[in-house]
This record gives C-alpha cells, structure tokens and sequence, in this order.
C-alpha cells in the first residue's frame, strides 16, 4: 500500500503480483499518454471564461484519480519487449465515467512509445442540486444529464534530445452521444530542472493553444522541489489568458 504526497492529492492504492504480472487498485493514475511535464498548472482560456468548459482530448477520462465514488483497477501483464496495461473504472455515481483503458508501452531504440485506447460512458445525473449565485443572490437548480458514451485513443513518443527528452504528443476522441469530436496535440520538451511546452486542443470548432514554461529548484536541503511555471493560453474569440503558478513537490 502506498500514499502519494507528490500531487497534492491523496493517492491511496495496494498492488499485488510478481514482476511479470500485477494487479494494482484503489485512487491512483494510469499510464499517460499525453505527458505534459513538470506537473504544474497551465492556464486554459476556454476554462477561465466558463469553469463548466472543456477543450480538447488528452486520452485521460479513464486514467484515474477521479471525484466521488470510483473503483479503479489496472492489470498490468510485463512482456519483456513490452509492457500491457488494462485500466478498469466503474461507478454507479451520477456524472461519474466508467469503462476500459487498455495501454501499451514499450522502446524502440532511444525512443519510448506508449499508445492506448479508451472505451467509456458518464453517468446520467438527476439533476435538482442547487446553488446559490454569490453575485446576484439567485438560487439555480441544474438540469438532469443524459448518459453519455465516448471513445478515443492516444499516443506519445518520446525522444532523447539535447540531455533531455522531447515527448510528441497526439490524442483523438469522440462522444458518440453528441456526436461531437475532440483532439489534441502537444510538443513537450524537460530538459533537467526546465520544461516548455506548446498543447494545441480542439473541440468541434473551438480551439486553443497553450504554452508554458517551468524551471525546478531544490528547496533548501529538504529534499523537496519548487517549481515556479508560467502560462498563457488563448482561443478564438476569447479573450488571452496568462498566469503564474508555483508547485513543491516533495516524495516520501
């Protein structure tokens, strides 16, 4: 059983098995396969100009570490040149996502290449939670939500550059409920304590592209990082976004 202290969320899951085969469960993350470095907050102009928005697909609905009350489990099969992980979320909870994640990673000369599929639904919500708006007083209850089923899939590959890695990053999906499509693709370069990336996001026509860049400095002789970030973020008709954001990182 194992806490990770390095997110800022508690991550709490047991594994079992031996070095070819491993069954791993509770709140924890899958592969990734749209690794965007560093681990810090990057700005998105889509989000700030309404918090309920999202843009783009980053073959992650399905990764873990989700809200409310989800089982997660993985199984994970080492095939020496290879390693096949099958990811399974399920949940009764409304608004929840549930389905399969099956991922494959493995190397090819200097690069590392992991490519994965998702196959899922959110739940139907019943509607009726109100809230009350602090501006204007007003008492709001939403609506009832449909269940909505998606798919999609990723990859990243990773390549060895100037010390450092350079990871390409490309993921589509769908809702096949609303018949609405969504990708994504980033260039992400670490390169020792710095990272800089450049993520282009779309969702039916709205687009964005976002840039950001970090830098990791020892904190003292703690043994802990900070790691000061700095974004911006812009979309059609919206307006540009931009922030800094500051991250300690420290594993036990």
């Amino acid at each position: 059983m194992k806490k990770d202290g390095t997110t800022g969320t508690d991550d709490m899951w047991g594994q079992i098995g031996t070095s070819a085969f491993d069954v791993k469960f509770g709140r924890f993350e899958a592969a990734d396969l749209f690794p965007v470095g560093k681990d810090v907050y990057v700005e998105s102009a889509v989000a700030f100009a309404d918090p309920t928005a999202t843009v783009g697909y980053r073959a992650n609905s399905l990764r873990g570490r989700t809200a409310g009350s989800v089982a997660h489990l993985a199984l994970t099969a080492n095939l020496g040149v290879a390693s096949l992980e099958v990811g399974v979320v399920e949940s009764k909870a409304d608004g929840a996502v549930k389905g399969i994640r099956p991922a494959v990673s493995f190397n090819v000369g200097p690069a590392s290449v992991k490519v994965g599929f998702e196959s899922g639904q959110t739940n139907a919500t019943a509607g009726g939670v109100f809230s009350l708006d602090p501006t204007t007083g007003a008492i709001t209850a939403s609506a009832a939500a449909a269940q909505e089923k998606f798919e999609g899939f990723g990859g990243t590959v990773g390549l060895p550059l100037a010390g450092g890695t350079v990871n390409l990053n490309a993921a589509s999906g769908k809702n096949k409920t609303t018949d609405t499509k969504s990708s994504s693709y980033g260039v992400v370069g670490v390169f020792g304590p710095a990272g800089v990336a450049l993520i282009s996001d779309k969702t039916g026509n709205v687009k964005q592209t976002t840039v950001y860049a970090a830098y990791s400095l020892p904190l003292f002789n703690t043994g802990a990082t900070i790691t000061p970030a700095v974004s911006s973020s812009r979309s059609s008709g919206l307006k540009t976004v931009s922030g800094a954001a500051l991250r300690v990182n420290y594993t036990f």
